[in-house]
């Protein structure tokens, strides 16, 4: 059964909403000094603040909701179950990630291997090539 530890935390949820209504915005004047072009329409003259979208605002009150609900400690109550998963799995599953591991590195040191030693060949010809070439 889930429990809270500090349920009387949950009373913080509507905080963020009581300041916003409560408080009313620093007075402004009716008339801003500078007239904006309409490029920055958007923009409040007279607070100089950007709306806050929608999407933005619902992130704000999901975090919020979040964090509160965190901070009250939701706990299970009750036997743990034991789960029936045996740590020999667990050991060959990173044993298999690790030989995948190597094995990639191991082909990677090959390709450039080889690589090289094209190259190497390729260089070696055009040199023997311009020997023969050469009186």
């Amino acid at each position: 059964m889930l429990e809270w530890a500090w349920p009387w935390l949950l009373v913080a949820l509507p905080l963020p909403w009581l300041v916003a209504r409560l408080w009313q915005p620093a007075h402004t004047q009716a008339s801003a000094a500078l007239r904006l072009p309409y490029a920055l329409d958007g923009l409040d003259a007279a607070s100089g603040a950007n709306p806050v979208s929608r999407w933005r605002r619902a992130l704000a009150i999901l975090a919020w909701c979040a964090l509160v609900v965190a901070a009250a400690r939701p706990q299970w109550v009750g036997e743990a179950e034991a789960l029936p998963r045996s740590g020999r799995d667990l050991l060959l599953a990173a044993i298999a990630i690790a030989v995948s591991i190597c094995i990639f590195v191991y082909a990677r040191r090959k390709y450039r291997q080889r690589r090289y030693r094209r190259a190497l060949m390729a260089e070696l010809d055009r040199c023997i090539g311009e020997a023969r070439d050469d009186p």
